[in-house]
């Protein structure tokens, strides 16, 4: 499941709303928001996003972890203009490899990027 996926599902079931309460509030079918929940679905349109904030009433920290999710949930990624060479070889390598790598070995390269964020 995607970050989107857990945080829909956390956030609607924390509503005690069943998928197709939840789907008639916003305009959608049921097997939308279920291929959404079992991250079937990437993560939805800015205009899901902001019915949903409306229709579940969230609070601004639920919003935030709504926001986040989506971002973290993306299938693509941008690289940045005018990186090098050797960055597009990283990428190209790491994509060809992160289904492959064990927990412990996710959890080592997260901890490396967090300690060059506490650098920063």
């Amino acid at each position: 499941m995607s970050p989107f996926s857990e945080v829909l599902s956390g956030i609607r079931k924390s509503r005690r709303m069943r998928q197709t309460e939840f789907a008639e509030a916003m305009g959608y079918e049921q097997s939308y928001i279920s291929a959404l929940e079992n991250g079937l679905k990437g993560p939805p349109t800015k205009d899901f996003i902001l019915k949903m904030f409306s229709a579940l009433s969230l609070d601004e920290n639920e919003k935030s972890q709504v926001t986040l999710a989506v971002s973290m949930s993306s299938k693509k990624f941008l690289l940045p203009a005018g990186a090098s060479h050797s960055f597009y070889e990283f990428c190209y390598e790491l994509s060809q490899r992160a289904q492959y790598l064990r927990p412990s070995q996710i959890e080592i390269l997260t901890n490396v990027l967090r300690l060059m964020k506490e650098v920063d």
